[in-house]
């Protein structure tokens, strides 16, 4: 029997913490969490100590991406964007402040005032890979949308939400989640950002109560009442498991038009990204209250196969997130996914059928592909250990294999040679032509500063093939990131190349295992241990040499004065020494590593990342 509280939408007792599962306390009054530690690769003999991953609201850290989630990462980025004329116009379907446009394929349409009106919102279908036998799942889909721009847009929410009984699950900012459950009244400034629906009905209801008058939606569904669900309702163990972060009510409404009566669920649930991803705890906090909400849903007939509409602010991100989680997971414990293969299989299928309909930005980023894929991982693990079966490898060792021999991953997922569409914020590089590619350093430092657009160089080596150390557009990018951090330094700044090394090993050995990195530095500064036969005395394409690079990033770091970014950085730098270390690259690529240190680190020198 569900326990309903009263219309009015009770005060929340507080704000949330969390446990080690990966998130860290938030802090009050402000939408900007200190992301938890991201642990590097174990086998680099490094630790991350525990200070907060970064240094301004703005800013994240760049996660360690193991080989596998790379090759994975860059299959799914070789589909073709969609063209222009394939995405809705704004005036037919109307955007809120992303500026995310709708897909044309299955977009999701109602009647509105006796028209035809479009969602920003695709229904995504999940046929899961039938790995093993016998198939116990069944096809599933999602309405997945963006959060409505209008109320115009919201009133037609709710009539897909109430046609169908599929109600609403919505991800909102934490602090708009906190204010709406604390009934503060709405920022002017936020009305021309995306409208949280469940704020938008309580608004309504209040002002048609005052007024005395019914609350009508399109002439046939009068919405009679909005009851919070409590703990100890239908599931009681889901209600535990999603915490303060989240809220569900039932919206009561009767159909004008044969007089019949429903309750469909609106939840709410204010998780912000951390690091602009969701963590391994939103993760499944997140899935429990999905879970939650479609055991409060009361489906018509013609919609038993739509397990939920599930929206986000750009309709991307978080919602794209969980739904990719929770059918992962759901493949998992059907044992339809047993080992890292059948898992790399499925979140390319599940993926690429969501950039077919929500476009190339759907699970935004590659860094939340990796959490899930981690997590999904660990399931996995636990399945097997619990079976007592060893035969499936853990997180830990998958990647350890994976960077130890990318190659025959590299052959086993048989990542495509040409270029394709780049991850969100990058521009993608020229085509090839026949016209000669500048290929000289100062060929390319002229081409470089003609303009000031920055890319992210790892998205640039994603993108293509990995070999693309010598790639002129990689190259172009690598003296644009040297140079702004020269230009954080000046000429009498710039420490000299013993200072450097010596300041570099005084650093290096106040951290736990040492070894690795510090053999990094013996080869960058002395150019010993390199299999290459290569005059490595020589400049590399940026015009400097190998240690000169080296000088110049040190001396930017010690620049920094904001103490949070400085330990960020200097985390970085030891990371790529280590990677120097084991992987033996060419001085191009030792080049790119160490210039590639304040990448998602400092947005100062670096290109800012996309939400």
């Amino acid at each position: 029997m569900s326990t309903i509280s009263s219309t009015r939408i009770s005060p929340s007792n507080g704000r949330p913490t969390f446990d080690s599962n990966g998130l860290s306390s938030i802090n009050e009054g402000s939408d900007h969490q200190q992301s938890p530690t991201v642990s590097p690769r174990s086998h680099l003999g490094l630790k991350r100590p525990s200070s907060p991953a970064s240094h301004s609201p703005r800013q994240d850290v760049k996660q360690l991406i193991s080989s596998a989630v790379r090759f994975l990462w860059q299959r799914l980025c070789t589909r073709k964007a969609p063209a222009a004329s394939e995405y809705h116009d704004s005036q037919d379907v109307a955007i809120n402040d992303s500026k995310e446009k709708c897909l044309k394929l299955a977009c999701v349409e109602i009647q509105k005032d006796n028209k035809k009106m479009y969602l920003h919102a695709n229904r995504l279908e999940i046929a899961p890979l039938n790995n093993h036998a016998p198939n116990t799942l069944e096809k599933t889909s999602y309405v997945v949308g963006q959060s409505p721009a209008t109320s115009s847009s919201t009133e037609g929410m709710l009539i897909h939400a109430m046609e169908t009984g599929l109600g609403i699950y919505q991800f909102v900012s934490q602090r708009t989640h906190q204010r709406i459950m604390d009934g503060q009244p709405r920022p002017p400034e936020s009305h021309k950002k995306a409208q949280p629906i469940l704020e938008e009905i309580q608004t309504q209801l209040t002002l048609h109560q005052s007024s005395q008058t019914r609350y009508i939606i399109d002439e046939r569904y009068e919405i009679t009442g909005l009851n919070k669900i409590t703990e100890g309702a239908k599931n009681p163990a889901a209600d535990k498991s999603c915490g303060s972060n989240h809220c569900h009510f039932l919206l009561e409404i009767r159909d004008l038009k044969n007089g019949t009566s429903q309750s469909i669920p609106i939840t709410q649930t204010g998780l912000n990204f951390q690091g602009k991803l969701l963590r391994k705890g939103q993760l499944k906090e997140a899935r429990a209250c999905l879970n939650k909400h479609i055991s409060l849903q009361t489906k018509t007939s013609h919609q038993n196969d739509i397990a939920a509409t599930v929206l986000s602010h750009a309709g991307i991100g978080r919602n794209a997130a969980l739904i990719v989680y929770s059918e992962i997971e759901k493949m998992i414990e059907a044992n339809h996914i047993t080992n890292p293969a059948e898992l790399d299989d499925a979140l390319e299928d599940l993926i690429t059928k969501g950039r077919a309909v929500r476009g190339p930005h759907f699970l935004h980023s590659e860094a939340q592909l990796q959490e899930i894929r981690s997590l999904c991982l660990t399931s996995i693990e636990d399945r097997q250990s619990h079976a007592g079966q060893s035969n499936v490898a853990t997180p830990a060792m998958v990647a350890s294999s994976d960077n130890a021999n990318p190659s025959a991953l590299h052959q086993r997922l048989n990542v495509p040679t040409t270029a394709g569409e780049m991850p969100a914020n990058v521009e993608e590089p020229p085509a090839q032509s026949t016209t000669a590619q500048p290929t000289t350093a100062e060929d390319l430092t002229t081409q470089a500063s003609k303009t000031d657009d920055m890319q992210d160089i790892d998205a640039l080596f994603y993108s293509v093939n990995r070999q693309t150390a010598h790639e002129p557009a990689v190259i172009k990018q690598s003296i644009k990131v040297l140079k702004r951090m020269q230009k954080k330094v000046s000429s009498n700044d710039q420490l000299s190349l013993d200072k450097t090394e010596r300041g570099i090993r005084q650093y290096l050995q106040t951290r736990p295992s040492p070894e690795n990195a510090l053999r990094g530095l013996e080869i960058v500064m002395r150019r010993e241990g390199i299999h290459f036969d290569e005059d490595l005395a020589k400049p590399t394409e940026t015009g400097y040499t190998v240690p000169t690079e080296m000088s110049i990033v040190w001396s930017y770091i010690q620049k920094i004065e904001d103490a949070e970014l400085k330990g960020n950085l200097l985390d970085s730098m030891a990371t790529r020494l280590c990677e120097i270390a084991i992987e033996r690259p060419c001085k191009t690529g030792m080049s790119q590593r160490l210039i590639d240190i304040p990448s998602g680190v400092d947005l100062a020198i670096t290109e800012d990342g996309r939400d």
